[in-house]
């Protein structure tokens, strides 16, 4: 079970996938728009209604549940994406129930927490797959937050209780109604997000690098990082002939891209991008939507594009610029790429800091009140970036460690040798 854009999901295809090869029977259960790429995979595929994070991209909703939109106008677009949002998630967890009726376990990915309810009413084992550290730790504050990591023991741990509560209250009162109504269970004043109904953690694999992230000592013994979620047989295509004529042409570009968020939100304004550019001498590939791309007079240095697979575009790109999404960085790793990260929203400064803490790139902003960069800076800094040796070397080093690890392999293994929680009422 998995919700939210393509870089949430595809993960999970790639860990669904292996699970099927192994002989399970698999069945993804997403929205209706990533239908093609479960089931490219020889996965069952099920669809969940209306996917709330759609709303995003209207200009209504820019800023919400970003403080880089500045903390006022990020509360009141917040406080409207969850009011529109609220039928489509009733839909979508609607949906969910019915997909799992004949589940004999329940994986679900963070945005599909509330999977444990379904778990907890058909008596199913459940497992969070997850591409962030859940589990409450003295080491750093949940990555849910834009909080700088030197924060005290005491506030890292209570930082997750908060998470655990901002994920609850704005669906309690939907998941409620549909826990009493549909599933048959009782109302719930808090919800233990990340624990079973008996208070111990509910088990987890995570699907990022020990080496990106090390364990915590405090975590619990069911908590287990094994490693990114790639695969061979989830490739995601090939270039089009006229992106890799580009590749071809002159030095490998730098790509440009912030994934399913809109222009207005990200960090670094699209005119800003092309000023620095022309300033730096540096070709471009540039993620925009399809108005943008078609309505816009590019110079002959920048090929704008609405889609490539990072699989196969990352390892042809001297530097990849982007906002810090759990996917981009892991895709960035694989490909050794060195990364400039424009955070935005929830995790993403959290990935942007662990990129600086490897040596393998920088994060532009390292809070949410941080002042836009101006072209002459910006391009500064990507002159800079793209003749950093060091940088490279760094990416090539955490490269051939990622690659080593059978991240999916892993999270199989712990999956199928029957780790998961059987919920009790």
């Amino acid at each position: 079970m998995c919700s939210g854009t393509r870089g949430d999901v595809q993960p999970h295809v790639a860990l669904g996938a292996r699970l099927h090869q192994g002989g399970a029977q698999v069945s993804i259960a997403t929205h209706l728009n990533f239908r093609k790429l479960v089931e490219a995979r020889g996965l069952s595929f099920a669809p969940l209604a209306d996917n709330p994070n759609e709303l995003l991209v209207h200009p209504a909703y820019h800023g919400a549940l970003t403080p880089s939109a500045g903390l006022l106008r990020s509360a009141w677009a917040t406080l409207r994406f969850w009011r529109a949002a609220r039928a489509a998630f009733a839909c979508m967890v609607h949906d969910a129930w019915q997909a799992c009726q004949t589940a004999d376990t329940i994986v679900a990915a963070l945005p599909t927490w509330w999977a444990a309810f379904i778990a907890e009413a058909l008596r199913l084992p459940f497992v969070f797959a997850s591409l962030q550290p859940l589990a409450p730790t003295a080491d750093f504050p949940s990555p849910m937050l834009p909080l700088a990591p030197a924060a005290g023991p005491t506030f890292n741990r209570l930082t997750y209780a908060l998470v655990e509560q901002l994920v609850w209250l704005p669906w309690r009162a939907i998941l409620n109604r549909w826990r009493s109504r549909e599933l048959g269970l009782p109302a719930l004043r808090r919800a233990r997000v990340w624990r079973d109904w008996a208070g111990r953690p509910w088990p987890c694999v995570y699907g990022f690098s020990a080496v990106v992230v090390p364990r915590p000592l405090d975590w619990p013994p069911n908590h287990h990082i094994s490693g990114y979620w790639f695969d061979a047989s989830t490739s995601t295509g090939q270039l089009s002939t006229d992106l890799a004529r580009f590749l071809e042409i002159g030095d490998p570009p730098i790509y440009i891209g912030f994934g399913s968020y809109p222009w207005r939100l990200a960090p670094v304004r699209l005119h800003t991008l092309i000023q620095a550019l022309a300033l730096a001498g540096l070709r471009a590939v540039v993620l925009v939507d399809d108005h943008t791309r078609q309505t816009l007079r590019w110079p002959a240095s920048i090929y704008p594009l609405t889609y490539a697979p990072h699989d196969a575009l990352f390892p042809r790109v001297s530097l990849v610029v982007h906002h810090g999404g759990a996917g981009t960085v892991a895709a960035a790793l694989r490909a050794g790429a060195p990364q400039l990260i424009a955070p935005i929203a929830v995790d993403q400064f959290f990935w942007g800091a662990r990129v600086e803490a490897l040596g393998v790139g920088r994060s532009l902003r390292r809070g949410p009140f941080a002042s836009p960069v101006d072209a002459d800076s910006l391009a500064r800094v990507l002159q800079e970036m793209t003749c950093h040796q060091e940088l490279r070397r760094r990416a090539a080093h955490i490269q051939r460690t990622v690659l080593a690890e059978d991240g999916v392999g892993r999270a199989v293994e712990w999956i199928q040798a029957g780790e998961t929680a059987r919920i009790r009422r």
